[in-house]
């Protein structure tokens, strides 16, 4: 009987740090994307919404589902001919078994932002004074999330049927386990369309998305293997190059590997960025 009570006690254990896991794996999993207008923007407020359902089977314990929500809000500020000032005004975490896992921290945090020609993220500061960046998972997660208002793409004007495709890999550390990130993503400019009196482009997204990793948690050697894919539509400024909103979505599953038993894990995400006028 004790053996059983402790793999109980270890699958609960290792289902709840798998869903932290991928919290922070998939945190802004949906909003890498390309193109390359020109910046003339000055300032625009975003709200992001990060939806993760997660469904881990644990065999005799039956099944595991966890439900999060991730709202963060930032203000983005044109202060030179390719910078930008942002600040993490608030940010909302609701159902993580971890909590805000650290990464509250990050409300009030101000950075300057530093664009190259293509629209992709050259530099980024202050991200070494504050915590929540290391909880969120990282210089490279923060930077991937910030890409997400300043679209990076084909290298050229952009017009319907424009296509393009964009590749990135990135090894992260979360809760003791080393995971390898690769995301193939292929876009295409389907049309234009005016909100609020805008004009915007209309890029269609498709993403295949890998994710290997192994380490040791709370005493157990771990190893997972996911593998999933994206699918969604960016809204583009065509004046500005800035995204306006955006909505996508993922299906992601595979498995976790212990030594003694396995957890089969669904994850299914879902994200939304919309902006106004400051």
């Amino acid at each position: 009987m004790g053996n059983i009570g402790m793999n109980t006690a270890v699958k609960n254990s290792i289902g709840t740090r798998a869903a932290r896991v991928m919290a922070v794996l998939v945190l802004g999993l949906l909003i890498v994307g390309e193109t390359s207008l020109s910046y003339a923007q000055t300032t625009r407020s975003y709200v992001i919404v990060d939806k993760q359902a997660n469904s881990m089977d644990m065999g005799a314990q039956g099944q595991q589902e966890i439900e999060t929500t991730t709202s963060t809000e930032i203000d983005v500020t044109k202060t030179g001919d390719r910078s930008y000032s942002i600040k993490i005004t608030n940010i909302v975490i609701e159902g993580s078994p971890g909590g805000s896992m650290g990464i509250d921290a990050l409300i009030g945090l101000e950075s300057d932002v530093v664009l190259a020609a293509d629209g992709s993220i050259e530099s980024v500061t202050g991200m070494d004074e504050n915590t929540g960046v290391a909880a969120m998972g990282g210089e490279a997660v923060f930077r991937e999330r910030l890409q997400s208002l300043f679209l990076h793409g084909p290298g050229g004007d952009v017009s319907i049927g424009s296509e393009w495709s964009h590749e990135t890999s990135m090894p992260l550390d979360q809760q003791g386990i080393t995971v390898e990130r690769n995301i193939d993503s292929s876009y295409e400019c389907i049309g234009e369309e005016e909100i609020d009196g805008i004009a915007v482009w209309v890029i269609e997204v498709r993403a295949e998305i890998e994710m290997t990793g192994s380490g040791n948690a709370g005493g157990q050697q771990i190893d997972m293997e996911m593998s999933g894919e994206s699918k969604g539509k960016i809204y583009v400024d065509k004046a500005t190059g800035m995204v306006l909103s955006s909505e996508q979505e993922a299906d992601i599953e595979g498995t976790i590997d212990l030594e003694a038993f396995s957890i089969l894990m669904t994850v299914v995400v879902s994200n939304t960025v919309s902006s106004t006028t400051g």
